[in-house]
């Protein structure tokens, strides 16, 4: 099955987000959330098969001149990248420092 990550429908843009830092009832929440807005079909939770895996480590192979970039990051590029995706939410540089026509939008 794997493991989840999000994406937003209206706009085609690419989220990515975590509830680190909060307190123990706001990581509930936020996944409840998610699981809502799947259900009501704002957003699509796409699933990292293993074949997605095996494209990521492609591309953990390629950037091995950028070793800070974290796999999770190389697994949403390679879904990105899979389904036509350019603009993200984030502010993690790596984005744009891979050459792969990312853009980030404010």
């Amino acid at each position: 099955m794997g493991l989840p990550l999000c994406r937003f429908k209206r706009g085609g843009r690419f989220a990515h987000s975590l509830a680190a830092g909060y307190n123990t009832t706001a990581p509930v929440r936020f996944i409840e959330a998610i699981l809502s807005a799947s259900e009501q079909e704002r957003l699509v939770i796409e699933r990292i098969t293993s074949a997605r895996f095996a494209r990521a480590w492609i591309l953990r192979r390629q950037f091995r001149d950028k070793p800070s970039i974290s796999f999770t990051d190389l697994t949403s590029m390679a879904v990105m990248q899979e389904s036509g995706l350019a603009d993200i939410l984030t502010e993690d540089g790596h984005f744009t420092q891979v050459g792969m026509g990312f853009t980030i939008v404010p």
